[in-house]
């Protein structure tokens, strides 16, 4: 069993192949697994030369289009594969799956893919956690639980080239999951609860990014990497007992709403360097709409202050024209955009 996986370029949003590194880690068990590069690699080429029984898209509502385009082409030079689409847009919309695609996996794909490669094919509509056509109507099937985080570190090496880390920039996770429930954010439907890798886990990966990677800037995808403090602290412990600690920079999403001084100097100790923020609104109606309490802007206000206190670089993004924003919510962001004096802006991502 052959299985290619593809990230669809988006020359707007790039969100990096690491979803398909950890799934190829686990489903290199039960198949044959490469990742295909579009930007490096045609298409035709690979299809023709290797041959996969299965060729699975991963995707964002940004993507979409784009993996549509790539699955017809498959279907023109390959059409024996299976053609199967995952990520975060069929997750959340699976009535949205096009009919190139013959199954949609919803969810977290490590255990679905795993299923899609070992079962008979006849028996792949009866998988939990698939979405399919039936002429026009798309069947949901039940969902699976949660997936265990326990898989190994994945050695990223063996399916991408070196020049995506030429800059010293890598990503990871250390956990899956978000106990918060913002209205616009997918997490919810993708990850469900809350997971935590090992502790000696996380700091193992990120010392083979900073070995054999030469990571500089490690950027943390995790929703909820601030949460547990204690967990902080045994991180950085781990980080110097592998000797790590102080040798590479950590880069952090996280909400505002848990920042005090305390949580700032253990990020400043981890080696915390960058923090990305979900500030989204200048008005406090907005943000309980939909980040629910604790978020204002008194909190954003705050956080960005002892970011530059510490010497931490703050970055934020914003939600403009969400559904019941009003015109005088939308003035308070512009002004509050006003007072972060922000020294580079962001091209604007359209919904």
């Amino acid at each position: 069993m052959k299985v290619l996986l593809i990230q669809p370029v988006n020359h707007e949003v790039y969100s990096g192949m690491y979803n398909l590194v950890t799934l190829a880690a686990h489903v290199e068990n039960y198949a044959q697994v490469k990742l295909l590069d579009p930007m490096r690699e045609p298409l035709a080429t690979t299809l023709l030369s290797w041959k996969p029984d299965i060729v699975g898209l991963t995707a964002y509502t940004v993507h979409y289009p784009a993996a549509i385009k790539i699955a017809e082409k498959v279907a023109q030079i390959l059409p024996s594969a299976l053609r199967v689409l995952g990520g975060v847009h069929i997750t959340c919309l699976p009535k949205s799956l096009h009919p190139i695609f013959d199954l949609g996996i919803i969810g977290e794909g490590e255990a679905t893919l795993e299923s899609i490669c070992i079962v008979e094919k006849h028996r792949l509509n009866d998988l939990a956690g698939v979405c399919y056509r039936i002429n026009d109507e798309v069947i949901v099937n039940r969902s699976r639980g949660p997936f265990p985080v326990n898989l190994p570190v994945p050695n990223q090496l063996k399916y991408i080239s070196k020049e995506y880390f030429s800059q010293g920039i890598t990503c990871m996770i250390g956990s899956r999951g978000c106990p918060f429930r913002c209205e616009f954010c997918y997490s919810k439907a993708v990850y469900r609860e809350v997971r935590y890798y090992p502790v000696e886990r996380v700091v193992g990966e990120m010392k083979y990014q900073y070995k054999k990677m030469a990571s500089k800037l490690i950027i943390m995808w995790d929703d909820t990497f601030v949460l547990d403090r204690n967990r902080l602290a045994a991180m950085r412990e781990e980080m110097k007992k592998q000797e790590i600690l102080g040798k590479v920079n950590l880069g952090i999403h996280m909400r505002t709403s848990v920042v005090d001084e305390d949580l700032m100097i253990l990020l400043k100790g981890l080696g915390v360097s960058n923090m990305n923020v979900g500030l989204e609104s200048g008005s406090n109606r907005v943000l309980e709409q939909v980040k629910g309490k604790g978020a204002t802007v008194e909190k954003h206000k705050e956080c960005i202050e002892l970011g530059h206190k510490y010497g931490i670089n703050v970055d934020g993004s914003f939600i403009f024209g969400m559904p019941g924003e009003k015109i005088e919510d939308m003035q308070k962001t512009l002004e509050f955009m006003e007072w972060l004096h922000l020294k580079k802006q962001q091209k604007v991502f359209t919904g």
